[in-house]
């Protein structure tokens, strides 16, 4: 991820979050009352109906920004015992409309965004050295992508061996040899030169 991109994260996550505490502060003015099981009823407004579409409309973007930092946004629910029903994990944002059935608070959710902001603060600084890092740009961006072409193109699936030891020990070969050969080249030109 570049510097850009983590930025743009970070601001989506900020404008979605305040977006989300929007929509939960109008569906607080909605709630009409517990229903026959107890579950919530709201009345329907074009405002809230219109909330919900935007918000539903984001989520796969809350993923996206969430998992480049590695956030997760699910958690294990166990319905209640007198309830019955299957145990799993549940995510928080796909199930934004069922909220209350799995006991899910307001808070879950501006915490997960809270936690997925700051770790973007805590990677933004780094990503900005990286900017202005020739070498960064000529390994990460140049050789190593060429090299993960390479091996897509023998048909080998690249995303499952990356961020592995295996992608690591790839990754040190190509520098290895890449140092090596540039070193290669200054002393070839400099016995030229002489």
């Amino acid at each position: 991820m570049t510097y850009f991109e983590a930025k743009g994260n970070r601001q989506f996550l900020i404008v979605f979050r305040s977006k989300l505490g929007a929509y939960f502060s109008e569906l607080e003015k909605s709630f009409e009352g517990p229903g026959v099981f107890g579950d919530p009823i709201y009345k329907e407004s074009k405002t809230l109906t219109a909330m919900r579409t935007e918000i539903n409309r984001l989520i796969p973007f809350v993923h996206s920004a969430t998992s480049s930092v590695g956030q997760s946004v699910s958690i294990y629910y166990s319905p209640p015992p007198a309830v019955g029903g299957l145990a799993g994990s549940v995510d928080i944002f796909t199930n934004l409309g069922e909220k209350h059935d799995f006991g899910l608070t307001d808070e879950m959710y501006f915490d997960t965004i809270d936690q997925a902001i700051g770790k973007y603060d805590l990677l933004l600084p780094r990503l900005q050295k990286q900017l202005f890092n020739p070498f960064y740009w000529i390994f990460e961006r140049v050789v190593f992508r060429f090299i993960r072409y390479i091996i897509e193109l023998l048909g080998f699936n690249y995303s499952k061996i990356e961020n592995s030891v295996t992608d690591k020990i790839i990754k040190l070969v190509t520098f290895i040899t890449t140092i090596l050969g540039l070193i290669k080249v200054v002393l070839e030109l400099i016995r030229q030169a002489s």
